[in-house]
């Protein structure tokens, strides 16, 4: 049996033929490594840094879609649009001006509902259900939050004037927090985590995806993020829902709808 010595002066060991240090693998002495061991790793390496700085790149480029600096779980009315990936027509189509919803957009419906239902400072105002979006507005109840909804103009909103939107929120805090009415569940609701609009529409989104895959359409998909408007006053609460309650009616001229733009190309 062949068994390598060790030299005197060093503990490396050495081959009794040649005289020539043996090569010692598994992360000690790696002086001698296999060729085309290097070259491949370097590429590996180059390749994920030029990955890294393309989505750097991408990011920096990338328009925000939220307001910065802003607490999206904050009371205030907010309009949403989210819509399917490829803006493909999952929900059902519009026959006479009219939208006519399909299972899957009866799932839709059903789960934009369940928001309200499972959320209790959830409110929802005007909404609608096209063929591969959804336009709605949320409310979240000042009643369950510890910020008050945004102030504008400059003035002092503390006495709110009748008819504005913040005597609207006002009023539904009066209610939940009279003595005569009872407190659900209990608890201080001061201390709940309220969710921001972000969760809220991705547990819409998660729900909504699993409802419908679980009928056999498991192509369906939604567009990632969402387009969201802060509304900020009454008279913008009024015209955003006038533009929701219309949108059927428009649809022939709706940039989401994918006849339009082929109409265009022609």
């Amino acid at each position: 049996m062949f068994l390598p010595k060790r030299h005197e002066n060093n503990n490396k060991l050495y081959s009794s033929s040649s005289g020539s240090p043996i090569p010692v693998r598994n992360g000690r002495d790696r002086s001698l490594r296999e060729p085309g061991t290097y070259c491949q790793s370097q590429k590996k390496i180059i390749k994920w840094i030029s990955m890294q700085n393309t989505i750097q790149s991408t990011r920096k480029n990338r328009k925000p879609q939220r307001l910065p600096g802003y607490d999206y779980s904050r009371a205030g009315y907010y309009f949403l649009t989210m819509c399917v990936k490829d803006r493909q027509n999952w929900f059902g189509e519009i026959r006479d001006r009219e939208m006519k919803l399909n299972a899957c957009g009866k799932i839709v419906k059903q789960q934009w509902q369940w928001l309200a239902d499972q959320y209790e400072y959830v409110r929802l105002d005007e909404w609608v259900i096209m063929p591969n979006h959804i336009h709605g507005i949320i409310h979240i109840d000042a009643a369950f939050t510890n910020s008050p909804p945004p102030v504008r103009n400059g003035r002092d909103r503390s006495v709110p004037e009748p008819g504005t939107l913040r005597n609207a929120i006002c009023n539904t805090l009066a209610e939940n927090t009279n003595p005569q009415n009872p407190v659900r569940n209990g608890r201080d609701r001061s201390l709940r985590k309220i969710k921001s609009i972000s969760e809220l529409l991705g547990a819409f989104k998660t729900t909504s995806s699993k409802q419908i895959h679980r009928i056999g359409l498991t192509k369906f998909r939604w567009q990632k993020s969402f387009h969201d408007c802060i509304v900020r006053s009454e008279s913008s609460l009024i015209r955003i829902q006038e533009y929701i309650r219309n949108n059927p009616r428009r649809w022939n001229m709706d940039n989401e709808n994918p006849e339009k733009s082929s109409s265009k190309q022609d």
